[in-house]
């Protein structure tokens, strides 16, 4: 836990509300409390913040914004990624902007995360919040 921060709880609800200022412009994007309704998500999961529905009206691929993190609810498995490991984030390599539906997340100890993001509606609004929220996520970190 970065320093400052008297207890996890509190630190995730606050990196969640980065990524609830910056993406509530987005279509796909959801802000939740607690839980996401309809819907029986791992215990892991913790409280949920907000969801991104990469494929809207189901899960598949969405990701979960809870107060212990980021949860890729991929097609094998759930991927969790602790707000505390981000340290940076770009396109992925040799891609601008506009030729990605995807963003890599740099992790602690040299690791590499991809996540998708796939709405917008044609355009890169999606893409751009996501890139600002873990921006100031990584700031936050630091």
């Amino acid at each position: 836990m970065p320093e400052g921060h008297a207890n996890m709880t509190s630190y995730g609800i606050k990196a969640s509300n980065l990524f609830r200022k910056s993406m509530f412009v987005c279509t796909n994007f959801q802000k939740l409390e607690g839980s996401l309704p309809g819907h029986n998500l791992p215990k892991a999961i913790g409280e949920v913040r907000a969801v991104y529905f990469n494929n809207p009206g189901t899960l598949e691929d969405a990701l979960i914004f809870a107060t212990n993190g980021i949860w890729h609810l991929g097609p094998r498995e759930a991927q969790h990624i602790p707000y505390t490991a981000i340290t940076g984030v770009t396109s992925p390599t040799g891609k601008t902007a506009s030729q990605t539906s995807e963003i890599d997340i740099q992790l602690t100890e040299g690791k590499l995360m991809t996540l998708p993001i796939r709405g917008g509606d044609g355009r890169f609004r999606d893409y751009f919040s996501m890139m600002t929220a873990i921006q100031g996520l990584v700031r936050l970190n630091t």
